[in-house]
């Protein structure tokens, strides 16, 4: 063994000394650059060789290898790329591997064996980095077999600047976020929040430049640089003052004239001015946080435009930081979602139009059924003022035969029938009137029962005078249970109730019964209706309560079933149909039932009203007027009368009062206007505002709340009013105030 170390020896020495390279002598010997290296330890260990010999073959030779002496050897690895410069000629340049306060290791530095060099580190202000300027000789360099790669060693000769021992100091105090991941303990500072740099020379080893360059202006000549101009979207470096550093060929997909945008501050690239503020902030984002962000905004390369989704990634080489923006053209995208935009507008409109149509037939529909109820109305009038004029023609004659009591009888007959008719006529107001949205807050509590009993008495021109006219029988069974409470309006559904009896008079063009049945059921207040007529087939039972959805050809629009399921639905209930074996269908509605005692007419006890009240009627009918004050005057009340809002005002003036009792279509003045001016009189003059009534015969004013609160009034009642609702009515408003 020794003899074949010492013949080897020999053989390098004779071929060292006849100017083989080391290339050669690798080749020659079967030997690794480490095998090379060991031999040339021993050798100049043994004196075989000497320092000088090796020194001045490597002078002439770019391919040598020479051995690290021991003072050169570096003390403190780096676990990250710090990059080292010569001062003189920045653009020769690459990474410190080792170091100590007596030499380094570099790669990627051109030089030759015993040459002088002034070298400097750059300083780096998140690493409290400061920067060095030193002289130092090469005392050794080694190529890889391949040669793109090249580790120098050098010997610190002088500080020219700064201090080596305070650079040491911060590369030993530099977070674990400049290593690389191989050097990461998993049970190390678990609670440190972790960036997502990506560093550039962990990414492409140690020869990320050709050129030796470790900052980004030669980043054309890098892997990385070759990567991004292999993308096909459009990519850029953005340095820390937010200037564009790199631009890769892609982006001469967008414009041409993009190489101009090279040092352009980034935001310059948005031609919406809104979108500058924002990209400068996701910039400084990126840097401080070292975490990736996205936006999508219209970007402007050379001469054209792209409108993309721009995501936004920390690079680093060494100390040297960059944001990589790349550009995710999103325009196709963007039509899309345009073209769906004005789909879903076109839908919308559409939609819209639908619903318009829906509420015109709705509204057409229930005007066409107010006609037809007019119809039965009158017939039901006539019948009416027939027991009305016959009951007061009876009267007079009871009157001059000095029968009182007979008169008594009469009379009361004729308050009963006026009492059926005014219920008739203000049922067909509600029935008619548009619908306006009302809050739950202001939902009441009543008996479904009576609402549907009323429903059977405005339908009879349905299921009795119509066929009866034509020689039918319909006979239409009740079987309503009292009390059950339901919460919503009863307008509403009085119209649904109205709506499933004339479904179901139609249902029986030879004639038939209806039954119309309501009943609690636990929590539910249910409302049956069930005919015996032809029946529904099963393909149309799916469809009932879909709008315009009808059999009945041009005899209707398809709306009473749908507003009936829509009505339900809104109360918290549900609508349902179905066909009874043998002929015939059941509609049944469940409602919410209400539980608590509420007091449904409103009749708990109130104090008594004063003695004397002084109160001012005004109406332009003289019937009226008279009728209010008498009866009024009947319970020892002080009343004044105006026919004109003028004259009730004058009064109003002269005399204070109680309480304002006033119509509301009047000549000249309305009522809201007599009740403004009423409310600006006691704030001028300081008085208390008395109790305003509003008396009106054009139905319910519930949708008039903007003009209720501009003309103070506190209650609006329909005509016509006993005498009895009225005082109530003063009752209850001086018992609020």
């Amino acid at each position: 063994m020794p003899n074949q170390r010492k013949i080897k020896a020999g053989e390098l020495v004779r071929d060292i000394r006849s100017g083989a390279t080391d290339s050669a002598l690798m080749e020659k010997h079967g030997l690794s650059v480490g095998g090379l290296q060991k031999l040339f330890k021993q050798m100049l260990a043994t004196g075989i060789v000497q320092p000088d010999e090796l020194c001045a073959r490597n002078s002439g030779q770019e391919s040598s290898v020479v051995l690290e002496e021991p003072r050169a050897v570096p003390r403190v690895p780096l676990h990250f790329s710090l990059p080292v410069q010569m001062t003189d000629r920045p653009e020769v340049a690459g990474v410190v591997e080792e170091i100590s306060g007596k030499g380094l290791r570099t790669t990627n530095i051109e030089t030759k064996v015993g040459e002088v060099m002034k070298l400097a580190i750059p300083a780096d202000r998140l690493f409290a980095i400061e920067p060095l300027a030193f002289e130092a000789r090469c005392r050794w360099m080694i190529r890889d077999g391949a040669g793109s790669r090249c580790t120098a060693g050098f010997e610190i000769i002088r500080e020219l600047s700064g201090s080596m021992d305070a650079l040491i100091a911060a590369i030993q105090s530099i977070p674990l976020e400049g290593r690389s991941i191989s050097d990461l303990d998993p049970f190390e500072d678990e609670d440190e929040e972790i960036t997502e740099t990506v560093d550039l020379a962990t990414l492409f080893t140690h020869d990320v430049t050709s050129s030796g360059s470790f900052n980004f202006r030669g980043i054309n000549q890098t892997w990385f640089g070759r990567l991004l101009q292999a993308l096909p979207i459009p990519a850029l470096l953005v340095d820390p003052t937010f200037h564009v550093t790199f631009l890769n060929s892609a982006c001469g997909n967008v414009g041409e004239g993009y190489k101009r945008i090279r040092g352009r501050a980034f935001s310059s690239l948005f031609p919406d001015a809104s979108e500058v503020e924002k990209a400068n902030r996701l910039v400084q984002t990126v840097f401080s946080t070292r975490k990736p962000e996205s936006s999508q905004a219209e970007i402007e390369i050379g001469t054209g435009k792209v409108w993309g989704r721009i995501h936004l990634r920390p690079v680093r080489m060494g100390l040297s930081r960059s944001v990589l923006v790349l550009v995710e053209d999103l325009t196709h995208e963007k039509e899309q979602l345009a073209l769906e935009q004005r789909h879903k507008e076109r839908l919308l409109a559409e939609i819209a139009e639908r619903r318009k149509a829906e509420v015109a037939l709705l509204q057409a529909e229930r005007l066409k059924a107010v006609g037809e109820l007019a119809s039965g109305v009158s017939h039901n009038f006539n019948n009416l003022l027939q027991i009305v004029i016959g009951n007061a023609q009876l009267a007079l004659a009871n009157l001059e035969e000095g029968d009182a009591a007979g008169v008594r009888s009469n009379i009361e007959r004729i308050v009963r029938s006026s009492t059926v008719g005014s219920g008739t006529i203000k049922r067909l107001q509600n029935f008619a009137r548009k619908r306006v949205d009302q809050s739950r807050s202001e939902w009441k509590v009543f008996d479904l029962s009576e609402v549907v009993r009323q429903a059977v008495e405005m339908t009879t021109i349905w299921w009795k005078t119509v066929p009866e006219k034509s020689g039918l029988s319909i006979s239409l069974v009740p079987r309503l249970t009292d009390h059950c409470k339901v919460r919503g309006r009863a307008e509403e559904l009085f119209e649904v109730a109205m709506n499933l009896i004339k479904n179901a008079a139609e249902a029986l063009p030879q004639g038939g019964e209806i039954r119309v049945e309501t009943l609690c059921d636990r929590d539910q207040a249910v409302l049956r209706v069930t005919d015996t007529g032809v029946g529904i087939s099963p393909e149309h039972m799916g469809r009932l309560f879909e709008p315009f959805f009808t059999t009945k050809q041009s005899h209707s629009a398809g709306m009473g079933l749908a507003s009936s399921f829509g009505i339900a639905k809104s109360h918290g209930g549900a609508i349902r149909a179905e066909g009874r074996p043998g002929g015939g269908t059941v509609f049944t509605v469940s409602l919410p039932f209400v539980r608590e005692d509420y007091d449904l007419e409103g009749s708990s006890a109130a104090p008594d009203l004063p003695s004397s009240l002084s109160i001012l009627v005004i109406d332009d009918l003289e019937p009226i007027v008279s009728f209010l004050k008498e009866g009024l005057e009947h319970h020892r009340h002080t009343v004044l009368t105006a026919l004109s809002g003028e004259d009730g005002l004058q009064l109003f003036r002269e005399t204070p009062v109680h309480v304002v009792i006033c119509d509301l279509g009047m000549p000249g003045m309305s009522g809201w206007e007599v009740g403004k001016r009423i409310a600006t009189l006691c704030e001028e003059q300081g008085r208390p505002k008395p109790a305003f009534i509003l008396l009106t015969g054009w139905g319910d004013q519930s949708e008039e709340t903007g003009l209720v609160a501009e003309s103070c009034v506190d209650l609006v009642l329909e005509k016509p009013v006993p005498v009895s609702g009225l005082l109530k009515a003063i009752r209850g408003l001086l018992r609020s105030q």
